[in-house]
């Protein structure tokens, strides 16, 4: 049910949903999990405290009072935003329907990191020294191509299952398994975004988890001069894009000094920001070692 913001964060009451369970801390930020929605919110532990305020049903000026008096308040736009996109992940409710449960599967495996991690690193090493030895051959026929093609579905197919393993071992829950056809490489996928709610060792092995499979058709495939070799090597050099959500991506965004709170980004609250604000707003969300990690990454993978 969508409420105006200004009556939400005047009059509305709201009160914490009880169906809200807390993950794994990494470096201060941990995310809150609402279970029937299937959605998430990244706090700190100060934020967090901010919002136990509404376990009992408060508005949101006698929480911020309480928070005041406590000596606990955030400053006052981050008070606002935690409190709207708390309320929009149902982590803060107000009065209505409770969210549609979202029914998770009951997934048949489970993985340990120290399992897999070794395998993904002797993988890892394998393929540049495979490709410098026996280069990639360039597909003749279109039964190369149709190779190559299933070749690299089937080793994303795999990945997608290995890491719904890993994640079932962390304690998490698998929704959504399903074959995504409408794609340029159909394949079994699932919804694996109770990532977030593990620790980083786990968050780590489920990113390199989908890419294992591939890793080692592609090993095999120029060890044996297959004449499609190279259509599951551009496959491999496409998960290894550097931004937004590939498994490259997600393994950059691990090396954060700081992970990134929800109320850091994409803002909810409606109040305008001058340039100081926009500036410290910048500064603190800037973050060196990952800028830099990034930045090499990003050469090596052009290089590449």
């Amino acid at each position: 049910m969508q409420i105006d913001a200004n009556l939400l964060l005047t009059a509305e009451t709201l009160h914490l949903n009880p169906d809200v369970i807390q993950g794994k801390e990494v470096d201060g930020v941990f995310v809150l999990k609402c279970v029937p929605a299937q959605t998430y919110l990244a706090v700190d532990s100060r934020q967090w405290q901010v919002l136990n305020e509404f376990a009992q049903p408060r508005t949101v000026p006698e929480v911020l009072g309480n928070c005041i008096r406590k000596c606990i308040c955030p400053a006052l736009r981050e008070f606002y935003e935690l409190v709207l996109k708390a309320h929009r992940a149902g982590v803060l409710c107000a009065e209505g329907p409770p969210p549609e449960r979202r029914p998770a599967v009951n997934w048949p495996m489970a993985i340990r990191p120290l399992v897999l991690l070794p395998i993904a690193a002797v993988a890892a090493l394998v393929v540049p020294v495979v490709f410098v030895l026996h280069p990639p051959l360039g597909p003749a026929r279109w039964t190369d191509w149709l190779w190559g093609w299933v070749a690299a579905c089937a080793a994303l197919s795999l990945g997608q299952a290995l890491a719904a393993s890993v994640l079932h071992a962390a304690g998490g829950e698998i929704y959504r398994p399903r074959f995504r056809w409408r794609s340029v490489l159909p394949r079994f996928s699932v919804d694996l975004r109770d990532t977030v709610m593990a620790d980083r060792w786990h968050r780590v092995t489920v990113a390199v988890s989908l890419i294992v499979p591939l890793l080692m058709v592609t090993a095999a495939a120029l060890w044996r001069q297959w004449p499609w070799s190279a259509i599951p090597l551009a496959v491999l050099l496409g998960q290894g894009w550097p931004f937004g959500p590939s498994p490259a991506g997600q393994l950059l965004q691990l090396c954060r000094r700081r992970p990134r709170r929800d109320t850091d980004h994409a803002p909810l609250f409606p109040a305008p920001i001058g340039l100081r604000a926009r500036w410290r707003r910048a500064r603190s969300e800037f973050d060196l070692r990952f800028a830099l990690l990034e930045f090499a990454w990003s050469i090596l993978w052009a290089l590449m």
